[in-house]
């Protein structure tokens, strides 16, 4: 990428360029450098976190944490017998049970779990930088997991709730897919499939990225029988990843169909998702003990995929899906004082502008010898988890599954900016100027400072995040 022309430096990326600056100006090495800076934002997250947890997340029945942290305690209670309600999956509760220590009450285990959930956050950001880091440059792996960390991460780290590990998980197996598809080798298909089913065991709307994964595993297929390649190993990973995913996952699912009747059992994909509202939900499953057993009620009462579509015209639940991305995912990019839709619109906006700019490195990187197959894999699970969370909305409103999304959703865009022929074609060029990408990490780099000054203080002790 260029830098302005007038300032004579040649054609580089942006983590060259931020090496050769640092080496010219003889300050601290680069590594020592990144390793101050990032134990500083570590300490400002770590406390941060600490006043969110005693000034704002101070009530148990706020969300469903206290569902975690009962669950938590019925599971060493039970000696891990507790069979759940299928609704909170069973790795956070059994994550908190660990920090369970006899004699405590209710309320010294719910700010143990908050604690717990902080230290997790942070190995999740650790891990994310890791994998993110084995395919993008320093720079742009520092600047993604700084924005990730500070605008979902901090303010979300404070509850006892499974969304941080799952949004980990989720990530973690969505990049493996990516890796695996490029490269179908059977090694790669099971780590994928064990991934998926922790995930799965983390919270349960993992199921669709499996189905993803399982439908262009045979779209890959298909497009290498057509260019003469070796079609059956997608074929072969697919069924390797599924079995995996079911030898991960078989202890819980087998005790959903002792108990409840279906294997994947779930009272909010099998119930409540298809209800109009959470009032709906309330009425019509209150007192049939749909979270003990299969629910006491006639079939034809039980809200169901079945009956929502007899009753519902296509243009009504094509409204439903409208409502509900305004009020669950577009309002609260623009409007939630946590700062994370600002830094996907602007990347998204820099992302177009570059992609119609250089057209035909782009087609290289995503379009060509089969890559589209991953570019469609990616717009697909993207948008087909902003429609089901969307269509979800009545019964639970906020950002918070939408937010699975993020993680995916800014790799991409970071991986996209960073490929060499698209890292190096100006945003913008105006005479002599060149705006390159690496103003553009620069620019949001000192936007989050501003943030981390002025905003960040006041947010951190007055939003409640755990919605």
């Amino acid at each position: 990428m260029k830098w302005v022309r007038c300032y004579g430096v040649g054609v580089q990326s942006p983590s060259e360029s931020l090496a050769q600056w640092t080496a010219s100006k003889r300050s601290l090495p680069l590594g020592l450098l990144a390793g101050l800076v990032t134990a500083a934002l570590v300490v400002v997250y770590v406390v941060g976190a600490h006043h969110h947890i005693h000034t704002v997340n101070t009530e148990i029945l706020k969300a469903d944490q206290g569902s975690y942290v009962y669950y938590a305690r019925q599971m060493n209670e039970t000696q891990y017998g507790y069979v759940g309600g299928r609704n909170q999956m069973p790795v956070m509760p059994f994550l908190v049970s660990l920090i369970d220590r006899h004699g405590d009450s209710t309320d010294e285990l719910f700010v143990r779990g908050k604690y717990l959930n902080v230290a997790l956050s942070l190995l999740v950001l650790a891990g994310v930088g890791w994998l993110a880091r084995r395919t993008l440059p320093a720079f742009e792996t520092g600047v993604m997991i700084t924005i990730v960390a500070f605008t979902v991460f901090v303010y979300r780290s404070g509850y006892v709730q499974a969304e941080l590990l799952f949004y980990g998980l989720f990530f973690l197996a969505f990049v493996l897919a990516l890796w695996w598809q490029g490269d179908p080798r059977p090694k790669r298909a099971a780590l994928c499939g064990v991934v998926l089913g922790v995930a799965y065991l983390t919270k349960a709307s993992v199921l669709p990225l499996l189905a993803a994964v399982c439908f262009f595993a045979g779209v890959s297929a298909l497009q290498r029988f057509r260019s003469g390649g070796a079609w059956l190993r997608p074929l072969a990973g697919a069924c390797i990843l599924v079995a995996l995913f079911l030898a991960t996952v078989f202890p819980y699912i087998k005790t959903s169909h002792d108990r409840f009747g279906q294997w994947f059992y779930n009272v909010n994909t099998t119930f409540y998702m298809w209800a109009d509202s959470w009032d709906e939900v309330k009425e019509v499953m209150s007192g049939t003990g749909d979270r003990e057993h299969w629910p006491d009620l006639s079939p034809e009462l039980l809200p169901s995929a079945k009956r929502y579509f007899a009753e519902h015209t296509l243009l009504e639940a094509a409204g439903r899906i409208a409502k509900g991305m305004w009020v669950s995912e577009l309002r609260h990019l623009i409007y939630m004082p946590f700062g994370y839709g600002k830094y996907l619109i602007f990347y998204t906006l820099v992302a177009v502008a570059v992609a119609i700019r250089a057209r035909e490195a782009f087609a290289e990187a995503c379009l060509r010898e089969g890559r589209w197959v991953r570019t469609a894999f990616v717009l697909c699970v993207v948008g087909g988890y902003v429609v089901a969370y969307a269509f979800y909305s009545p019964i639970v409103r906020g950002p918070r599954l939408v937010l699975a999304l993020y993680l995916p959703a800014m790799f991409s865009l970071f991986w996209f900016l960073s490929r060499d022929a698209i890292a190096r074609t100006p945003v913008w060029v105006q005479g002599r100027f060149e705006l390159g990408l690496f103003h553009v990490h620069l620019a949001a780099l000192v936007v989050l400072a501003f943030d981390l000054v002025v905003r960040f203080p006041s947010v951190i002790v007055t939003d409640f995040a755990g919605a």
